[in-house]
């Protein structure tokens, strides 16, 4: 998906010889019981704010509410959750039809929508795309 998309998602540490390395340090280089991933943020700590470097963790939200509201992605729902959907053979038809009808019939994007009706959506809708690119 990030590849398709022109984005940098891999993880930078899978050198296997920096993974050996980082392995056989002392654990008092990599952890304590306050804090871990001490020698990634002292190497950090150099170049960038301390505020940056010791923030809470965050995560990258995709605006995959943005995304379905889309008139394309309406139209791939309604083909891929069709008939033959292959979910409707792990999940029961009436509820996927009611979570997709919950977000679709709400016509203005403005509308508060809780979040979890969307990300059912993408989730099934990647599972169907999964399970027809796999099991055809």
């Amino acid at each position: 998906m990030g590849m398709m998309h022109g984005l940098e998602v891999r993880s930078p540490f899978l050198d296997h010889q920096l993974a050996e390395f980082v392995y056989n340090l002392p654990v008092e280089f990599k952890m304590n019981k306050n804090e871990n991933k001490i020698i990634l943020k002292d190497i950090l700590s150099e170049i960038m704010p301390r505020e940056f470097v010791h923030r809470r963790k965050q995560g990258f939200g995709a605006p995959v509410k943005e995304w379905l509201r889309t008139p394309e992605m309406k139209r791939l729902v309604e083909k891929e959750f069709g008939n033959e959907a292959y979910v409707y053979k792990f999940f029961d038809r009436k509820a996927v039809e009611k979570i997709i009808s919950r977000f679709y019939g709400n016509a203005s994007p403005n509308n508060s929508i809780d979040e979890s009706v969307y990300y059912k959506i993408w989730v099934l809708l990647c599972l169907e795309l999964w399970l027809k690119t796999h099991l055809n």
